[in-house]
C-alpha cells in the first residue's frame, strides 16, 4: 500500500485532534475535579469512519446507532484498552500513558476509516 493513499485521512486525524484537544482537556479537568484518580482518554471518531470496528464497539457498548456521526468525548481508559485489544492489538503500545514523570497526561485517540492517531496533552497538577 502506498503511504500516500490515505494522506487525506492522516491529515484529518491531525486536524481532529487540534480541533477537539482543548474541549477534551476541559472535560477531563472536570472529571478529575470530581474523581482525581480517574483515567480517561479523549476519543475522536471521524464521521467518515463508518463501518469501522470502533464505531461498532461503541454502538454495542451504548446501545445507540452511531452511523454517519462523528463521536467526540471522554471514555474510561479501560474501554479504549479493551477496544484496541479486540480490534487493533498492534496499536496498544502507541496509546500514551495517563501519568508521566511530569504528572497527569490526557491521551487522545483519533479514529479514521483506515487507522488510528494517538496524541497526549500534558496536564500539570
Amino acid at each position: 500500500m502506498d503511504p500516500f493513499d490515505q494522506f487525506a485521512e492522516q491529515q484529518e486525524s491531525y486536524e481532529l485532534i487540534g480541533e477537539h484537544r482543548d474541549m477534551l482537556l476541559a472535560e477531563a479537568r472536570e472529571v478529575w475535579g470530581q474523581a482525581p484518580q480517574a483515567e480517561v482518554v479523549g476519543l475522536i471518531v471521524a464521521p467518515g469512519a463508518a463501518g469501522d470496528p470502533v464505531r461498532g464497539f461503541l454502538e454495542q457498548a451504548t446501545g445507540q446507532n452511531l452511523a454517519g456521526r462523528g463521536i467526540t468525548g471522554l471514555v474510561p481508559r479501560e474501554l479504549v484498552v479493551a477496544m484496541l485489544r479486540a480490534q487493533a492489538p498492534a496499536t496498544l503500545e502507541w496509546l500514551p500513558p495517563s501519568r508521566t514523570a511530569d504528572g497527569r497526561s490526557l491521551p487522545i485517540a483519533a479514529v479514521t476509516a483506515h487507522g488510528f492517531r494517538f496524541a497526549a496533552v500534558s496536564c500539570p497538577e
